[in-house]
């Protein structure tokens, strides 16, 4: 119930709470300190009363033995108007009261505070009760009581209605920001809430909005963007697939043709089955962000071992593959099939893109906590434009390229995404002497 109530309305609540629950103890505090001190005045003061009591009937003994009870009655006329002295002797007899006995009951009855003590005199020992009443005191104390208990509402209404104030004063702004941000949907993520210049939560509130609103924004316009170049990529094998299907089944052909027509819908769709493989990889990366150290993986073995799958194709070539490993096993924490993956795609690449006769040298090094792995090659190399979008999903250096030649542009972006999800950093360099040096920089295992 009370997380259904709106912002602005808990917080005045805690706050009425807060210094309603305050109040109380410190109104509390100062009547309980207050009646002490008072009733602590009044009993020292008493115990005063009661020694000068007995100094004085010492004192008038010798001077006045004879008249020793008008002298008492002189002492009890200077003390207090409402008070009750009585002496006894050694019998317990009443020797003196300044109030008639009939008046002792009542006097009991009333708040009062009572000094008893016993005073040897020449003439024998006598027992004196002094009492004040506490009647004025304790409506004093009473009517403190009665004014902290009323003034304690009065306060926390006050408070209520200041915090409520407060409150909504506070969070206008935040109001001004929630209608703001409920009118930006998918079809205008590009704008931006108003950042207030004030330094606060609020300021930084807005800004976390506007940083989320531009990772929406960039998300958004790379699927869109990935999804019309997947929609184009996969247009022309599936127009193919169904030309080539609506030729062979338009009229009656020789075999010859039928198995021609089949073979080449049967391209076509390794194509489309590479094609989704390879989206089906990316947007699984995308969702997944790291991935799990699954295997220990020694990145020597797995540099020989890829080198010699594509020294078949450098060979068609005439090119020079030399490969530089460390004597020691350099080991990565990572899935296997991944990164030999990665591995085919940068050395493909090299191999695809380098003329005859060339070169294409793999480095492999270890620095401190990091495993350097560096592809080069002396190829026709990449122009300084499209550097910064070799990276891009379908982007294609040269676009005249069939996709026989240069595939679909995927395989840069894959192998980035491999090396993001291994905790990794790849990077293209330009090689003075033309080609291109991939640079892909991996934490060591431990």
């Amino acid at each position: 119930m009370i997380k259904s109530l709106p912002v602005r309305t808990r917080l005045a609540g805690w706050y009425t709470a807060v210094l309603s629950v305050g109040l109380i103890v410190f109104s509390l505090i100062v009547w309980l300190i207050l009646r002490h001190m008072l009733y602590a005045d009044f009993s020292a003061m008493l115990v005063n009363q009661a020694r000068g009591f007995e100094e004085y009937l010492h004192i008038e003994e010798k001077e006045h033995a004879s008249d020793l009870v008008r002298e008492m009655d002189e002492f009890s006329k200077s003390l207090p108007q409402d008070h009750l002295l009585m002496v006894y002797d050694a019998s317990e007899n009443l020797i003196y009261s300044n109030k008639p006995v009939a008046a002792h009951q009542s006097w009991e009855r009333g708040h009062y505070f009572e000094v008893r003590r016993s005073i040897a005199l020449d003439r024998g020992p006598v027992k004196v009760v002094l009492s004040i009443s506490t009647a004025a005191t304790d409506r004093a104390v009473t009517l403190l009581g009665w004014l902290l208990a009323l003034a304690v509402p009065f306060f926390a209404l006050g408070a209520a209605g200041g915090g409520y104030w407060l409150s909504r004063k506070a969070l206008l702004p935040v109001d001004g920001i929630t209608e703001r941000a409920r009118l930006i949907g998918i079809g205008n993520l590009s704008e931006r809430l108003d950042v207030p210049q004030t330094r606060d939560e609020l300021q930084r509130l807005t800004e976390t909005w506007n940083a989320m609103l531009a990772r929406l924004d960039a998300a958004v316009s790379r699927i869109s963007r990935f999804t019309a170049d997947a929609s184009h990529e996969l247009r022309t094998p599936v127009a193919i697939i169904r030309l080539a299907a609506e030729n062979a089944l338009r009229k009656s052909r020789p075999e010859i043709e039928y198995r021609t027509a089949l073979a080449r819908i049967q391209r076509e769709s390794e194509n489309m089955t590479c094609l989704i493989d390879d989206l089906l990889f990316l947007a699984r990366a995308d969702v997944e962000q790291s991935s799990a150290a699954v295997d220990l993986v020694d990145l020597r073995e797995l540099v020989r071992d890829v080198c010699s799958d594509v020294a078949a194709l450098a060979a068609a070539k005439n090119l020079t593959v030399n490969q530089q490993v460390p004597a020691h096993s350099v080991s990565v924490a990572g899935r296997t099939a991944d990164l030999r993956r990665m591995l085919l795609i940068l050395l493909d690449n090299a191999v695809k893109y380098t003329p005859e006769e060339g070169f294409i040298r793999i480095q492999l090094d270890q620095a401190d906590d990091q495993a350097i792995l560096r592809i080069e090659d002396s190829g026709i190399g990449i122009p300084e434009e499209a550097r910064t979008r070799v990276f891009q999903r379908f982007f294609r250096v040269d676009p005249s390229r069939s996709k026989e030649s240069g595939g679909y542009g995927l395989g840069l972006a894959i192998a980035q995404a491999i090396v993001q999800r291994h905790n990794a950093s790849i990077e293209l360099q330009s090689n003075a002497a033309g080609g291109c040096i991939f640079s892909v920089s991996m934490p060591v295992a431990a």
